[in-house]
């Protein structure tokens, strides 16, 4: 199992996880890196999937109708976001999330998400 899985069992909620689970966590969440002021998805496209924050801050923000940017959270080390606040939403993201620094994080598709969810 790999480090960063390993740092994801730490995490509350994840660590009472069976093996079986533990072993879908290994097979689907993917390593990922972005440097700052990267936008890893936008307010009204698909969100990639569920991501947990290893080292590094993302900044979720929401138009308001007059077209002003408001920041709805500040997502740290530790923190699962996406697609914005509502890891089981299908439809688009309803917010923009950007890095406010070098991220290091974990991303696992929604799908495989939602099904690793109703299982445990």
């Amino acid at each position: 199992m790999g480090e960063s899985v390993q740092y994801l069992l730490g995490l509350p909620g994840l660590a009472a996880l069976e093996e079986i689970d533990r072993t879908r966590l290994d097979e689907a969440f993917r390593e990922a890196v972005a440097p700052p002021q990267r936008y890893l998805y936008r307010e009204g496209e698909s969100a990639p999937g569920v991501h947990v924050l290893v080292r590094g801050y993302v900044k979720l923000t929401r138009c308001s109708p007059d077209g002003r940017e408001l920041v709805m959270s500040l997502a740290g080390p530790g923190d699962l976001f996406g697609p914005c606040c509502d890891p089981f939403a299908a439809s688009p993201a309803s917010c923009t999330a950007v890095t406010v620094s070098a991220v290091r994080m974990m991303v696992m598709p929604a799908p495989a998400w939602r099904s690793l969810s109703m299982t445990s």
